[in-house]
């Protein structure tokens, strides 16, 4: 069985890193996988059925399907659509690379520390 697959049928603890920002800025990052019921409870969001039907074929997952990498401080939040694999042992530099090629999840609050 495919990883991503196994992570969405058997969800496991996370596993949270820490590490500090150029600015000093303390963060917590950690995988997040959305479960087989909530990918299908998101499956159709139309209130109404089309005329044409959704033509739309996906040949692989969308990466966001699969999890995304989450990143929270006292600051905000950010999101990386893609996990990088070995993320978890990356050193700060690496760390603070992810996170700015991040973005912040729609509806994200900014804080003023």
């Amino acid at each position: 069985m495919p990883p991503a697959l196994s992570r969405l049928l058997t969800p496991t603890e996370p596993m949270i890193v820490s590490f500090v920002d150029a600015e000093g800025v303390r963060w917590e990052a950690w995988e997040a996988h959305p479960t087989l019921r909530e990918r299908r409870a998101r499956e159709e969001r139309r209130a109404a059925t089309r005329a044409v039907p959704d033509r739309r074929v996906r040949a692989t997952p969308e990466p966001s399907s699969l999890g995304w990498l989450v990143f929270r401080s006292p600051t905000g939040r950010r999101r990386l659509r893609m996990i990088p694999d070995g993320w978890h042992a990356l050193a700060q530099d690496g760390l603070r690379e992810l996170l700015a090629n991040a973005s912040r999840p729609r509806g994200a609050v900014v804080r003023n520390s």
